[in-house]
């Protein structure tokens, strides 16, 4: 379990934020925050929050939909099927390289913003992943993410 300093100076480290840009990441993680990620109680009054280490890795997950430019309201939806699914312990036991794709499709007619893309998300292992890739003629995919190792860097 760590304090929020803590927390916020692994993830800085994972995400080689240098000291100059502490300020700006500290707005990203409390944009996440606010949007409901990590999904943390509030700890009342005089008590300092604990991280746990899934608070860590879904904060570095999110982090990673942030650096691909997903609207908060994508990454709210992502992380709540993620939690419903039970993603974090799915990965953390699998034996495969767990993957995730991030597909992103147009809607025709809509307003030049956010709400004309459409996100879908596949979690899949190694092998999954490259017969989907080499047999897809949807080129749509914006982003794929090594879903163990993001795990393993979280455990620190």
């Amino acid at each position: 379990m760590w304090e929020y300093k803590e927390y916020e100076a692994i993830l800085a480290g994972l995400h080689d934020i240098s000291p100059e840009d502490m300020s700006a990441f500290g707005a990203k993680l409390k944009m996440l925050r606010m949007a409901g990620v990590p999904k943390i109680a509030t700890a009342g009054k005089g008590k300092r929050l604990q991280y746990a280490h899934y608070d860590l890795w879904e904060t570095h997950l999110a982090l990673a939909f942030v650096e691909i430019g997903l609207p908060p309201v994508k990454i709210t939806s992502f992380m709540e099927e993620a939690r419903r699914i039970k993603l974090f312990k799915t990965v953390k036991n699998s034996s495969y390289e767990m993957h995730m794709v991030i597909y992103t499709y147009l809607n025709a007619g809509k307003a030049a913003d956010h709400s004309d893309v459409v996100f879908r998300c596949d979690v899949m292992h190694i092998d999954s992943l490259i017969d989907t890739l080499k047999n897809s003629k949807d080129s749509q995919f914006k982003l794929v993410i090594n879903l163990s190792q993001l795990t393993r860097e979280t455990e620190v």
